[in-house]
């Protein structure tokens, strides 16, 4: 009786309780690229100060209140809602690139109130 109740306990400790102790998450270290390479999405609300065929400047405001200038890169992908120019009060997605510079994915023309 002894013997059966040390060779189930030798079999669930090789099976059960083991093989867990010994488990390794893996993790694809192409995962982990795809999530570092995703730029953070950021949003502006402001004025329109000009508009270029590749830049939009937009006057807003600061966290702390105080009036600021940003500027923003346009290309073939960013989508544009709405009649965009200078004046008009938009809303701006867009993120940062590796240089710095702002790159917008989305301008969203806000109706006037």
């Amino acid at each position: 009786m002894k013997a059966k109740i040390i060779i189930g306990a030798a079999i669930l400790a090789m099976t059960g309780l083991g093989s867990s102790a010994w488990t390794v998450p893996v993790t694809h270290p192409a995962s982990m690229q795809i999530q570092r390479d995703v730029p953070q999405a950021k949003t502006a609300s402001g004025k329109v100060a000009s508009v270029t065929d590749n830049f939009v400047t937009l006057n807003t405001k600061s966290d702390n209140g105080d009036p600021e200038t940003l500027e923003f890169s346009t290309d073939a992908d960013t989508k544009v809602e709405g009649k965009l120019v200078v004046g008009a009060t938009v809303k701006v997605e867009y993120h940062t690139d590796q240089s710095g510079k702002n790159l917008a994915t989305r301008i969203v023309v806000q109706a006037e109130q």
